[in-house]
């Protein structure tokens, strides 16, 4: 055995554990190479996923937004009787209460006529019923005939009425005939125009609205 040998056999487990020791360090590079690569990745996606939840969050503050600077003339119009379930048999109570009111003749006839959709003419024979049609915005005929009254107290009663019902209308036509002493007879029609509250949507099986 010459000097080289014994050196080799010395160093044989100094040797050994130096090249496990290699081994181990080699496999950590490598694994926290293909660690890093997968938190890579991660944040990746996690970036995708915060910026796609931003730009939702973003596009639902713009809709709360819109909605909140409409609210208040929503509020308005369904107070005002335009929006939502029109109260039509309270309309005939509030022209009678408006005709005594103003102490007006007696003689005095309401006729409320059925609602009709928006666009359909009050003489179509094939005119669709309001039921049928309750999602449309509608319009409701008021007429009403007195006598023995004069054109100033047709425009009062119009306007005493304005100023109690619980809805928007027009006059849609007035017609006087058969003037005497004590007065005329005044046939005229009050168009109502409603439009039905949109009911929120009710989500499906999986919680999603449709």
């Amino acid at each position: 055995m010459n000097e080289w040998t014994s050196i080799f056999t010395n160093a044989k487990t100094s040797l050994v554990v130096m090249a496990a020791f290699l081994i181990s360090s080699i496999a950590a590079v490598l694994v926290s190479r293909y660690v890093a690569d997968g938190i890579s990745t991660s944040v990746g996606q996690l970036k995708s996923t915060l910026q796609k939840n931003q730009i939702q969050l973003e596009t639902q503050q713009d809709d709360l937004k819109n909605m909140q600077s409409h609210i208040n003339r929503y509020e308005i119009l369904r107070n005002q009787g335009l929006v939502g379930e029109p109260d039509r048999a309270l309309w005939v109570e509030q022209m009678q209460e408006s005709r005594k009111r103003l102490k007006l003749p007696e003689a005095f006839a309401v006729e409320l006529r059925a609602a009709q959709p928006i666009g359909v003419s009050v003489d179509s024979q094939n005119a669709p019923s309001a039921q049928g049609e309750a999602q449309q915005p509608q319009w409701h005929d008021l007429q009403f005939e007195i006598h023995d009254v004069h054109e100033i107290e047709v425009l009062q009663l119009v306007q005493e009425f304005r100023g109690h019902v619980k809805g928007r209308f027009r006059v849609q036509s007035c017609k006087l005939q058969e003037p005497k002493d004590t007065g005329l007879i005044a046939s005229c029609t009050l168009r109502f125009v409603t439009i039905p509250a949109i009911a929120p949507k009710k989500p499906d099986f999986n919680g999603m609205m449709p």
